[in-house]
């Protein structure tokens, strides 16, 4: 079983990021992923992705980008080519609207909310649910828990709202940081669940089964962009994406 943090932030200091790497790594990660956010504008490039030297690592690194917007104008970068360097995309709507079309026809893999404050718009079970049936799954990062008491406040109560309304299904929990000390083990994010209402199995899937998920889901919509689909086991150490179909057969 692959455990997972899919929001290591990457920073211009290659140097910190491979110590980020190394500390997942050394904390019992099996697979990350390197986090690029941007603001979404209507004249705005997405930036394109910057790979890391893994050698030497035996986690497998993937790339992510996160874009925020408040404006559905800006959405037509999301098909720019330069999107499609990444392995995985994930959006942080500012709307009701955004939100909505986020669950309904985006082709994103996540859905990652801005817990720290109090959201701006209620989350609603017709539209939660929608997502998970598109396979787009919610995020939650813990860092802020770390950092702040009023954030913590924030993210628990937002965290509890959204866990009743998808059942506990299709969320993952990870990091956001680039800071060595706000990282935390498998077994402690897993513990973490709790805080927002999950239990048993579900507590283990925000690290494994639900992030397995979220590379299977964006890998189909890669390659389904390109009229080929294809299945090949995860293989440590690998810096692309890749299907991960076959580990989870013989992984779980």
């Amino acid at each position: 079983m692959n455990f997972f943090d899919l929001n290591l932030l990457q920073i211009e200091d290659a140097e910190s990021n491979r110590e980020l790497l190394e500390q997942a790594q050394s904390l019992g990660y099996q697979c990350v992923a390197l986090n690029t956010s941007c603001v979404l504008t209507k004249k705005g490039k997405l930036p394109h992705v910057k790979k890391m030297d893994t050698k030497g690592l035996t986690l497998s690194v993937f790339y992510r980008l996160t874009v925020a917007t408040n404006d559905c104008n800006t959405l037509h970068c999301l098909t720019n080519p330069i999107a499609n360097e990444y392995d995985i995309i994930s959006i942080v709507p500012q709307s009701e609207k955004l939100f909505l079309q986020a669950c309904s026809s985006l082709q994103v893999d996540m859905i990652s909310l801005k817990m720290t404050e109090r959201l701006d718009f209620h989350l609603k079970r017709p539209q939660v649910r929608q997502a998970l049936e598109r396979g787009i799954t919610f995020e939650i990062t813990y860092s802020p828990l770390i950092q702040d008491e009023s954030m913590r406040r924030n993210v628990i109560a937002n965290g509890m709202d959204l866990v009743q309304l998808t059942k506990g299904k299709g969320i993952v929990v990870s990091s956001g940081t680039s800071g060595l000390l706000e990282l935390r083990g498998p077994y402690d994010v897993a513990n973490l669940g709790h805080l927002f209402g999950l239990k048993g199995g579900d507590c283990k899937a925000i690290i494994t089964s639900s992030c397995k998920s979220v590379v299977m889901h964006s890998e189909m919509r890669l390659k389904t962009a390109k009229g080929i689909v294809s299945c090949r086991k995860l293989e440590a150490g690998d810096t692309h994406s890749k299907s991960i179909g076959e580990e989870m057969e013989v992984g779980n």
